[in-house]
Formats: structure tokens, C-alpha cells, sequence
């Protein structure tokens, strides 16, 4: 039974009365309440669920009862076996990002599997979602993967929680080819399915599940696409030691401070430069990251990590992030001495290896396995009694299924989300939403009733209108229409290149991406002309329109505006508006 509802993805059924070839010839009542008593007690030993479908007559036998012949009816039926549904959503999402080749995914892969890398990449073949990831190296899509970390009895670290790749067997002398001409990766260093991953002994008070996102490399419609739909809990920018640039990460950072995200830093790479090199690079990133007023501190002990996740992350929630603008007083957890009079945000920097030793592995996954749970979101309005609470779905993709029909996928914001709910999927070309039917909902692969706050899940509904093009980034699956608006006002911080009226950068909120027209551009300082700011980190307050349909946007709202070749500018909406400001 287990296997069955292992290769059902979480749901099997069992057909009582049918023969092998499928034929119904039934079973006695007496038969039938034994047998379905027989999987009832199996699945509540395996922790299962056992529930009754259907049940028919198909026939009817002669049975002799005390000398006189009675008829009897044989009965088929369906049983459906599946896993109970956890209550708990996830507990937090940690992001992955950075430029390309930094190794965050071949990271995020060691995290999740337990298993060293070889050295081209191999580990991370298990992130891609597309065959043209295999077939280029590259990360195009964003891949989330959910990370456990069980309750079990703490152990200690001797360096052998990671294997190492298996070695290979001897191979005959190749010819030497040069640098420019080897792949990136190769076929022959996809890992080894067959060896189960060791149980790590990075542990906590309870079992904890974290969604790792990988959200693709450098500053590009993927990754802010990514932070803005999914909101992550926490950011890690992987920077890799052999940089040679890293002027990048302070972007980076402006990102994360204007979503209000505590982020962290992780160096890899740390076994390809010697150390003096690792040195420079760690200084160069103390200096990029002080220009947007925020100091890089490298963790080198659990101690300090502990404290960073208890008592130092939670504060970028205590209040709004602006950019470079500076925070309230407090101590660094390396500094307990120190005076208060230190503002400037304090970020905890992490040196780890992937390949073999994995230096710095098992306290930069101790710190993620410890980081502090988000609080609960609020709710989009007040219930009432009558009502059930209302939810919101962000949507990124849809497609049909054979025999299903139509399928979105998304995460959900706000919910629950229960199979068999009435809601409304929109906002259409014309910002009007539709009523559809939610017929069933998968988590993770598997049959589920109740899809939870946090949960990356597909929904199959009974129909998707025409006029919703789940395409065009900016759906949502909600219980009452919401409010759309065609034009909106935010003050925002210009973080490179100049920015000024008529120009059409591409926004990022939410889960939407679409162009506007800047309408107006007004400096807040009031010592740059009117209509345009020039370039430099200045903090402006700007009316936009959106180029070819309404979103669903609000005041509070984080917005990124990024434009050619690699302007960037990101603050917050602070009106809304149907036709103009």
C-alpha cells in the first residue's frame, strides 16, 4: 500500500469485487465489509486515510441459508487511499540570487540533497525544469524546491554529514583541450540517483519545512519577477569568490531593503582563490554594500549565527526599509559592547564551498535551519461571520490537461484555498473578473483538499474565460473581486542611470509585469530639474500609467521599475487611480 500511494503522488484506489482483467463480478456483503476493514486498519497503521467512493450491486448469487436457497447481492467498490494532509504550511521561503555563474543553484542543490558537487555542476541538474537548462548550463525559470529539516536527536559535525561525488573509475589520457572550449558542464557528472541522501544533523525544536527558490542569475525579468511574486521570507545574494565585479550586489541589496526582506550574503566558490584573494573580495563587498548604508559582517561560528537569526534578522519587519535610509539604533551581535549609536544595517556574510570539504556548509545551513518564523499575514478584510475568509492566489502560468481541463498555477498569498469554492480569476483585458470552480488542487505533485498560505499549488478549474489571459503576468484566483486601477503614484529611489517623463520602463509588483509611461517625475530633494532626475541614488516621487491593461495594485505595494540597458529604481506605491492621479 505504501508503494501504491508512493507512485500515485500521495493517492492510490483499490477496486473491491473486479477481477484482473477488469470484469465486475462482486463480492458478498460479508466479503466487502471484511475487505474494507482489511485496508482501513492497513492505512491507519501506515498513518493513511482510507474513504469509500462508491459502492454498487452488480449481481445477484444463491447462497443456502438453514436448507433453503436466498438470493444475495455481490457488490463492487472503490476505495481511495491517500496521505493525511498536513495543517501546517510551510514554515518559511529563502531566495536564492545573484549573477550568473555565482553558484547558487549548485548551493541550493548541495542543501537540499546532501551531496557534494563534482565540480561541473552536476548537483544542480535536479533544479532544472526545462531540457535547454540541461542542454546550456543555465538557469531560465525559476525552480522551488521545499527542504525538510527533521526532528531528530542532535549529533555531532565531524565534517561528514556531505558525501563527496563517488569515484570514478580510471579513464585513459585525454587530450588536453583549452579553457575556452570545455562545456561548462558534462553528461557524465549527473549525480547518482540511486544512493539516498544521509540524514543531516542540522536539527530543531520541531520538524520545519523551508521553500529554497532559485530565481535565476543576474538582474533580469525572471529574478524580479520572481522576489516580487513569490515575496520571499529571506534573500540570499550569492556572490562567487573568483568575481571580478561586484558593484552588482548594492542593487542587490536596494531590491531587497525596498521589499522589506532581510537578506544575507553568501561568498562561493571560496575553494577556487587562495585566501589573501578571498580577503580583497570580502573587503570589496564591506565597501558596495556601505554605499546603500548597510555593513557586511562575516560570521565565522554558530554563536553568531544563532544570534543573527534570533534576535538581529526580525528587525527589517519592524519597519519600513527605504533604500539606503538608515534604521534604529541596536547592537551587532558581534559587537554586544559597543554603543548604540551604530544605524546602518548590519548583514551577516557567509564563506562556503560546494565541492569537496565543503568548507562553511554546516554553519551557513545551520543558519537557514534556525532563521526566525514570518509572522502571520494580515487578512484582506475583516470576515464576517456569514462569509468564509477570503484568499488571493497570485498566478504565473496556466495550461490545459487531458481529461482535467484547464490548470493555473501560483502561490497563495492569502487562504486558505479549499477544492469545490466558488471564486474569481481575473483582472481580463477589460479589468473585469470571472466566476470559476475549483475542481481540485495539488501541492508538491499531490492530491490535496486545503491548499495553505505559502503553498506553490495548481489548481484545476471547471473553466478559464477568454478573456483572462494568465499569460499576461498579473492574475489572481480571489474570493471577491478586487479592485483595479490603471494609474498609480510611488516614490521610489533612481539606484542607477537617470530617469524622467515619457520614458517606459518595464514594473515589477506582485506578480505583475507590465510597461508604463512615466507621466511625471518630481524630485523630492527639490534640487534636480522638473521632469527628469539624474543619475545617482536619488529618491524622486513619479506618476505612472499602465501601457495596456488594468492590475491589481494598492498603496503599501513594493514596485521595482527596471529600463534599458540597466536602470533600476524601487520604492513603494503610494496612490492608485482608475484614469490618472
Amino acid at each position: 500500500m505504501q508503494f501504491r500511494v508512493s507512485e500515485g503522488r500521495g493517492q492510490c484506489l483499490y477496486e473491491l469485487g473486479v477481477s484482473d482483467d477488469g470484469t465486475p463480478r462482486g463480492l458478498t456483503r460479508r466479503d466487502f465489509d471484511e475487505s474494507v476493514q482489511t485496508i482501513e486498519r492497513m492505512a491507519a497503521q501506515l498513518q493513511l486515510e482510507a474513504t469509500l467512493l462508491q459502492c454498487c450491486a452488480v449481481s445477484t448469487a444463491t447462497a443456502k441459508m438453514t436448507g433453503e436457497a436466498a438470493e444475495e447481492e455481490l457488490l463492487c467498490g472503490e476505495i481511495m487511499v491517500s496521505r493525511r494532509q498536513s495543517s501546517s504550511a510551510h514554515d518559511l521561503s529563502v531566495a536564492f540570487c545573484g549573477a550568473v555563474g555565482c553558484g547558487k543553484s549548485t548551493l541550493m542543490a548541495v542543501l537540499l540533497t546532501a551531496h557534494l558537487d563534482d565540480g561541473c555542476g552536476g548537483t544542480r541538474q535536479s533544479l532544472f525544469n526545462h531540457k535547454h537548462e540541461l542542454d546550456s548550463g543555465r538557469t531560465s525559470s525559476l525552480a522551488a524546491r521545499v527542504w525538510t529539516v527533521p526532528q531528530v536527536a542532535a549529533a555531532t559535525y565531524r565534517g561528514g554529514s556531505y558525501r563527496s561525488p563517488p569515484p570514478q573509475p580510471p579513464q585513459p589520457p585525454a587530450v588536453s583541450v583549452p579553457s575556452r572550449f570545455r562545456p561548462s558542464w558534462s553528461p557524465a557528472s549527473l549525480p547518482v540517483a540511486a544512493a539516498a541522501p544521509p540524514t543531516p544533523p542540522f536539527t530543531c525544536a520541531s520538524p520545519r519545512s523551508i521553500t529554497l527558490l532559485d530565481a535565476g542569475g543576474d538582474i533580469t525579468k525572471t529574478m524580479l519577477f520572481g522576489l516580487m511574486s513569490r515575496k520571499p521570507d529571506y534573500v540570499c545574494v550569492c556572490v562567487a569568490a573568483d568575481a571580478s565585479d561586484v558593484s552588482d550586489v548594492s542593487l542587490y541589496a536596494e531590491v531587497c531593503c525596498a521589499m522589506n526582506t532581510p537578506f544575507l550574503l553568501g561568498v562561493t566558490k571560496c575553494d577556487c582563490v587562495e585566501e589573501f584573494e578571498l580577503d580583497g573580495l570580502l573587503m570589496e563587498l564591506t565597501v558596495a554594500l556601505e554605499k546603500v548604508g548597510c555593513v557586511a559582517e562575516q560570521v565565522e561560528s554558530k554563536q553568531t549565527a544563532a544570534a543573527y537569526c534570533r534576535d538581529w534578522l526580525p528587525r527589517h519587519r519592524e519597519a519600513a526599509v527605504g533604500g539606503g535610509n538608515t534604521y534604529a539604533s541596536f547592537a551587532s551581535p558581534t559587537t554586544q559592547d559597543a554603543p548604540a549609536t551604530a544605524e546602518r544595517l548590519r548583514v551577516p556574510m557567509f564563506c562556503v564551498s560546494s565541492v569537496a570539504g565543503g568548507d562553511g556548509l554546516d554553519l551557513f545551513r545551520s543558519c537557514l535551519s534556525h532563521l526566525q518564523n514570518t509572522p502571520p499575514s494580515p487578512p484582506l478584510s475583516p470576515p464576517s461571520c456569514a462569509s468564509k475568509p477570503p484568499f488571493e492566489v497570485l498566478l504565473d502560468c496556466a495550461f490545459e490537461v487531458d481529461d482535467v481541463g484547464p490548470v493555473v498555477h501560483g502561490r497563495v498569498a492569502h487562504g486558505p484555498v479549499e477544492v469545490g469554492c466558488s471564486c474569481y480569476i481575473g483582472p481580463g483585458s477589460d479589468g473585469r473578473f470571472y466566476t470559476v470552480l475549483v475542481r481540485g488542487i495539488h501541492v508538491e505533485g499531490e492530491h490535496v483538499n486545503t491548499a495553505q498560505v505559502g503553498d506553490e499549488a495548481t489548481f484545476a478549474l471547471d473553466r478559464l474565460p477568454a478573456a483572462v489571459t494568465v499569460a499576461h503576468k498579473g492574475k489572481v484566483l480571489v474570493r471577491q473581486p478586487e479592485r483595479v486601477a490603471m494609474a498609480f503614484e510611488a516614490t521610489v529611489q533612481v539606484l542607477s542611470q537617470s530617469i524622467g517623463a515619457h520614458m517606459e520602463p518595464i514594473m515589477y509588483t506582485r506578480n505583475a509585469r507590465q510597461a508604463v509611461n512615466v507621466v511625471s517625475v518630481a524630485s523630492t530633494s527639490g534640487d534636480a530639474a522638473a521632469g527628469a532626475v539624474p543619475e545617482g541614488r536619488r529618491e524622486c516621487t513619479m506618476q505612472c500609467r499602465f501601457l495596456f491593461r488594468p492590475e491589481v495594485v494598492g498603496p503599501g505595494d513594493a514596485v521595482v521599475l527596471h529600463w534599458a540597458p540597466r536602470g533600476i529604481a524601487v520604492g513603494r506605491i503610494t496612490a492608485v487611480g482608475t484614469s490618472g492621479i
